[in-house]
Parts: C-alpha cells; sequence; structure tokens
C-alpha cells in the first residue's frame, strides 16, 4: 500500500516521515501483538545519545536533539505561549545533518510549523540552526550560533544557547531564547503536553497512523480509494468529529482522490477524502474510540458519508495516548456511514507514531 502523508510537502522525507523505529504496544492490550513502523528508516541505532552521524559535527551526532524555547509571546496567534518547552527532534535521514518535529495545531491552537534543527558549513564557518517552518517552506522564526572555522562537537553540547535571527508570522520570537541539548534516544518522542482530557496528563502524540485495507463500495463510488496508510496530524482537544463531539481529533484530509463523489441528494457535490481517528472519555469510566472515512467535503451538507470502526473501553484510568496500538480485532463494530462504503470484509488499524 502507499504511504499518503498529511501534507505533500514534508520537507526532507520522501517516504514519509521519519521517526524512530519504535515498537509500539497496546497499553490496552498488554503482551499482544506488536505492531512495528515500516516505512520510517530509524536512524536511531542504540540508546546512547550519539549514535549518529553529520559531516558537520567534529565527531559522531546525536540521533536526538533536545531543544528548550521561552519567550515566545503574541502577535495574531493568542496562544503562542504553548511553542514555550521542551521539543525533542528525530534525524530525519541516516548522515544528515537535520532534525525535526511536526508541531501541529492541535499542539499550539496556533499555525502549524516544523521545528527544524540544522548543522551545516555556510562558506568556512560551521554553523547550528533551529527554525520554525511554516507548510509553505517559509522560515518563521530562526536561532543560529556561528562556530567558525572549526566543527562544533555536537556530542558535547548541553544547554547550549543560539543567538535570535529571524522573527515572523502569528507569533512573536522577538524576545525568545532557543537552547540545545544532546539528548538520549529514549527520550525523542514526538508528543505534545496538555493536549487531550482523555490523556495520561494531556499527553497526546503529535501523528497517529492509520491503516485500511478490504473497504469497497455500498451505495458511494471511490470507497477503495480509502485503503492505504496515512498519517493523522492532531487538531485539537473538543473537537467535533465524524462520529464523536467534543472529541480529541486527529485528522488527513486531501482534495485528491475523491472518496463518495456520488453522494445522494441533500449532500450536494462531494470530493476530496478524509481520514479520522477521534477519542473521547464518555463518561466517569468509559473511553469511546472512532476511526473513520469519508469525503472531505460537500457543498450542501458537513455530514459524513463513508464508513467507521467503533470502539469503547474501561481502562480504569485515563489512556496512554502516546502508546496507542489498535489491532483490527480491537473494533467492537464497524458499519457503513449513510450506506457509503462497506467496512464489512475491511481491516484498520491505528498506531500512535511517538
Amino acid at each position: 500500500m502507499a504511504t499518503h502523508r498529511w501534507r505533500p510537502n514534508y520537507r526532507r522525507h520522501t517516504s514519509g516521515l521519519l521517526l524512530p523505529d519504535r515498537r509500539i504496544v497496546d497499553p490496552l492490550r498488554r503482551g499482544g501483538e506488536q505492531h512495528g513502523l515500516p516505512g520510517y528508516p530509524c536512524c536511531c541505532p542504540s540508546a546512547s545519545s550519539c549514535g549518529c552521524t553529520c559531516s558537520a559535527c567534529s565527531d559522531t551526532a546525536p540521533c536526538c536533539w533536545r531543544v528548550d524555547i521561552a519567550g515566545m509571546a503574541d502577535n495574531t496567534c493568542s496562544e503562542c505561549e504553548n511553542f514555550n518547552g521542551t521539543w525533542y527532534l528525530s534525524q530525519d535521514t541516516a548522515g544528515g545533518c537535520t532534525w525535526s518535529v511536526r508541531i501541529p495545531t492541535g499542539c499550539t491552537e496556533c499555525d502549524s510549523v516544523d521545528l527544524v534543527l540544522t548543522v551545516h558549513l555556510d562558506g568556512s564557518d560551521y554553523k547550528i540552526k533551529v527554525e520554525m517552518v511554516d507548510d509553505s517552506d517559509t522560515v518563521l522564526h530562526k536561532w543560529e550560533k556561528n562556530y567558525g572555522e572549526a566543527a562544533p562537537d555536537c556530542c558535547g553540547l548541553s544547554s547550549e544557547s543560539l543567538p535570535h535571527v529571524t522573527n515572523s508570522g502569528d507569533c512573536d520570537s522577538s524576545s525568545a531564547t532557543c537552547t540545545i541539548t544532546a539528548a538520549d534516544n529514549n527520550a525523542c518522542e514526538a508528543a505534545c503536553a496538555g493536549g487531550c482530557d482523555a490523556c495520561i496528563d494531556g499527553d497526546v502524540p503529535v501523528l497517529v497512523q492509520a491503516t485500511i485495507s478490504g473497504l469497497v463500495n455500498d451505495q458511494c463510488d471511490g470507497c477503495s480509494n480509502g485503503n492505504g496508510t496515512w498519517t493523522l496530524e492532531y487538531m485539537g482537544n473538543q473537537v467535533d468529529g465524524c462520529v464523536l463531539s467534543n472529541a480529541c481529533l486527529w485528522r488527513y484530509a486531501a482534495d485528491d482522490p475523491d472518496l463518495c463523489s456520488n453522494a445522494a441528494g441533500g449532500f450536494g457535490s462531494c470530493s476530496g477524502i478524509s481520514v479520522e481517528f477521534e477519542l473521547k472519555q464518555a463518561d466517569a469510566t468509559d473511553y469511546s474510540w472512532a476511526l473513520t472515512v469519508s469525503h472531505n467535503g460537500c457543498t450542501e451538507s458537513t455530514v459524513c458519508y463513508g464508513a467507521r470502526w467503533y470502539r469503547q473501553t474501561t481502562p480504569g484510568g485515563d489512556i496512554d495516548c502516546k502508546n496507542i496500538s489498535i489491532a483490527n480485532d480491537d473494533w467492537d463494530s464497524s458499519n457503513s456511514i449513510w450506506s457509503g462504503c462497506d467496512p464489512s470484509s475491511a481491516t484498520a488499524t491505528v498506531e500512535a507514531l511517538a
């Protein structure tokens, strides 16, 4: 199956988002089947902080960097302080000199950005820069330090302060600070804090991966376009999804290919595709989960039209969302939405990319 990404411009990543190849076990199915993350060429082979290489470092390079940001202030976005804190960046490609993490809107309530650290040679000078880059590849914020003609000892850097260079976009970084530290690989997870009421400590993975196979048409056309592996980005807490209201929501959406473009009367003209994963604390003890695939939008209706998988659990506490792994057998039910697509013989899985 092809791997479909949230946006076509995941820079630097030609085969999908590159994250450490970690084994994830469903926290609700201890001892159950483990699901790896195929297609993510891991560049972090050991637990030590310096098992990787970069030609611009004087010796070995960290597989993971810790980036601490403080002092981000509001501009046109009123939640810019959510960028402050600690972020962990994984090496994009083995032997490469860029590390990054996605910070989606759901984590900050501001525009999504990639936080990117680069060690590079600029003329005769070695430099390390940290940038916040938007989805049009514009550098919004930048911190950079010049190390002169001597390559930096990347693995020896701890709480290294980078001078501020660039400030633009919907947040104000003019007084913000940025420090970097070579980090242990075990700490290198793409997650944000305080994001979801149903998760332990609110911590959520910024991305989850959904894999669907065997989906066919009911009264819709193009349902086979829902088959594949999809990377869903965190959209936020208390968001209304296709199935659950006021839920934590991860979503992939695109204008192509079409699913259910022939929706029946009352929907108008429908196009595109949307894949959503929703999680909600339904009551004091029960948690609801849903995976849906549908069109991306219709001209005359906001109702989803496609198929869904549903699950309800009583885990005895909040969910360890950073380690979510749902196998096909874990779903309680699957059904067509408005007789759109038929999931009766299909399979669907969901895993956190952390």
